[in-house]
């Protein structure tokens, strides 16, 4: 697949939403910040559920997500810096216990 050639961060923003919502991400636990380049996640990375997303679904949309520009991560809870997912720190749970 090539890569798009958005011409602003606001079609940026919509590929990398379509693609969030696609996988069922929380996005209200996630920032997501876009230029003509590059895609930042900031946050917990989480289903809608409130589950853990595999590394292979993460993996297969950090794949998508980067025909729309270089993905960048500060999260929480999943590291994607160098290509792979790997997970990092305790499982989110958004229930009390």
């Amino acid at each position: 697949m090539k890569r798009n050639n958005f011409t602003s961060k606001g079609q940026v923003q919509k590929f990398a939403r379509n693609i969030l919502n696609t996988y069922q991400v929380d996005l209200s636990l996630m920032q997501l910040s876009c230029s003509t380049r590059t895609i930042h996640l900031i946050g917990t990375l989480v289903g809608t559920d409130g589950g853990d997303l595999s590394a292979e679904e993460i993996n297969s949309m950090i794949t998508e997500l980067s025909f729309g520009g270089q993905v960048q991560s500060t999260l929480d809870n999943w590291d994607l810096n160098g290509g792979t997912a790997r997970k990092i720190g305790k499982k989110f749970n958004n229930q009390d216990d």
